[in-house]
């Protein structure tokens, strides 16, 4: 029986590159919708202090 073959041994794992990240903002919502008739039905509904937060 002939003695068992060694192999070479693998090269390590390479990490994969990965393109930059733009930094910066992201765009505006390009509407803005109109809080007022929820702002009304949430009167005397929840905490006044939410309330508040409408404007």
């Amino acid at each position: 029986m002939k003695p068992a073959r060694r192999t070479a041994a693998a090269a390590p794992a390479k990490s994969r590159k990965r393109a930059p990240v733009k930094a910066g903002s992201r765009p505006a919502p390009r509407r803005t919708y109109d809080m007022a008739p929820l702002c009304e039905a949430a009167r005397g509904t929840v905490s006044p202090s939410i309330v508040a937060l409408c404007r």
